[in-house]
């Protein structure tokens, strides 16, 4: 994966070199989350391609495995710039990762993330 992931304190920055990622495949891929997600901010230097996906993909502990989550599937717009809320509780302790799917360019995702 060509990914760079920071921790901000609680938030999570998931800098994404391009704007096709595969799913991600071993539990390190993911982002342990610390907190409810309260909001999704994706970012780009140019434009995003109308209709690209921010596919998600939730770590299954009992399984060891990253699977899809096509109820959290975020669609983008023709913007440099797009905000998610309305986030469904994640519990505290959940590995995940959002990943650009058809996003045109290279994608910066960052998770807000509150108190639990």
């Amino acid at each position: 994966m060509a990914i760079t992931i920071t921790k901000m304190g609680r938030n999570v920055v998931l800098d994404h070199s391009t704007g096709t990622e595969a799913a991600p495949v071993v539990e390190a891929d993911g982002v342990l989350i610390d907190g409810v997600v309260g909001a999704i901010h994706a970012e780009t230097a140019g434009v995003f391609t109308a209709g690209g996906k921010l596919d998600v993909y939730l770590w299954n502990p009992c399984s060891a495995r990253f699977v899809p989550c096509p109820d959290l599937v975020k669609t983008l717009l023709a913007v440099s710039s797009q905000a998610f809320t309305g986030f469904p509780t994640i519990l505290p302790g959940t590995r995940m990762l959002l990943v650009p799917n058809g996003a045109g360019v290279a994608t910066k995702i960052t998770l807000c993330v509150g108190n639990p």
